[in-house]
């Protein structure tokens, strides 16, 4: 589905506003059924190239579909596209399927992403550090109540993409 010259717009364009940053956990019915639709018609291949873009429509997008495949095809682009994240409109999206879909294995990943996101102070680094914390059990001060319970509903929206593409 996805091409060299530039075919992943259809899957990328009608979707990433509904899906950057945490708008997914304010997804309409009829948005939702789109998302789930495209989701379907995925494979593995088309993922890794959106997570892999430079685009940062196309990671969010990505990381989003990486739970309609096998998180063991997608695992390693999931990463590499944390460590290149473009910061809060793609790093939401990112630690939170990470943190479904991989768990404990992201936690590197994760911290990466937390670090760097403080230093260009753009918002996702508690959000990413509340992930951390999810994972490994150890509370941090750095994360609030606001954070845990932010983390808590993405990780429910991502379940519930993940369930209706399983």
């Amino acid at each position: 589905m996805v091409t060299a010259d530039g075919a992943d717009a259809d899957l990328v364009r009608p979707h990433y506003l509904a899906l950057l940053g945490t708008n997914a956990l304010r997804l309409d019915e009829p948005t939702r059924r789109r998302v789930v639709s495209t989701g379907r018609q995925v494979d593995a291949h088309d993922v890794v190239r959106l997570l892999d873009s430079a685009q940062w429509r196309a990671v969010v997008v990505g990381a989003w579909f990486s739970l309609a495949v096998p998180p063991s095809a997608t695992e390693a682009a999931v990463l590499r596209a944390m460590a290149t994240s473009a910061g809060s409109l793609t790093a939401h999206p990112l630690v939170t399927v990470a943190t479904l879909a991989l768990g404990r294995d992201a936690l590197p990943s994760i911290r990466l992403l937390a670090d760097q996101a403080h230093e260009r102070h753009d918002g996702s680094a508690t959000f990413a550090r509340s992930a951390v914390e999810h994972l490994d059990g150890e509370r941090s001060d750095a994360v609030t109540d606001d954070d845990r319970g932010l983390l808590a509903h993405m990780l429910a929206a991502a379940e519930r993409l993940r369930s209706a593409w399983t």
